[in-house]
């Protein structure tokens, strides 16, 4: 395990939007407030996601397969065209995504995931040591 000081350091003032319409949401939300980040937004359609400002987001961890989309394609599109899509990680069940995110410079993280890999990632994002 590593120290979590430089992590809470570097994202305390970041602001992070979870976009999954699972419980996952819920844990991913405790796991950054643990983290003292000071703005954690959860959101679980794209109906939502329509209204907030997606690019005011430091880093977006969403699921590809909402309640209320046709295909990942639609999700991703929706997101992706409101921001940088070098905020975005995909957080999916579905392993065959990964390829899918790659094409489209986007990191991937297939649940189950562990926090260490969620960790490796953030630090990543924020170019943590």
């Amino acid at each position: 395990m590593f120290c979590m000081k430089p992590i809470k350091k570097a994202i305390k003032n970041s602001k992070i939007l979870i976009i999954e319409d699972s419980e996952l949401a819920t844990s991913l939300g405790y796991i950054f407030e643990d983290l003292d980040v000071k703005d954690v937004q959860k959101i679980h359609s794209i109906v939502q996601s329509k209204m907030i400002d997606i690019d005011s987001f430091d880093l977006i961890l969403m699921d590809l397969n909402l309640l209320d989309s046709k295909s990942p394609e639609e999700v991703f599109s929706n997101i992706s065209k409101n921001c940088d899509v070098n905020k975005i990680v995909i957080v999916s069940g579905m392993d065959n995504l990964d390829l899918w995110a790659i094409s489209r410079n986007v990191k991937f993280l297939c649940k189950p995931f562990d926090y260490q890999d969620l960790m490796d990632i953030v630090k990543e994002y924020f170019s943590i040591d």
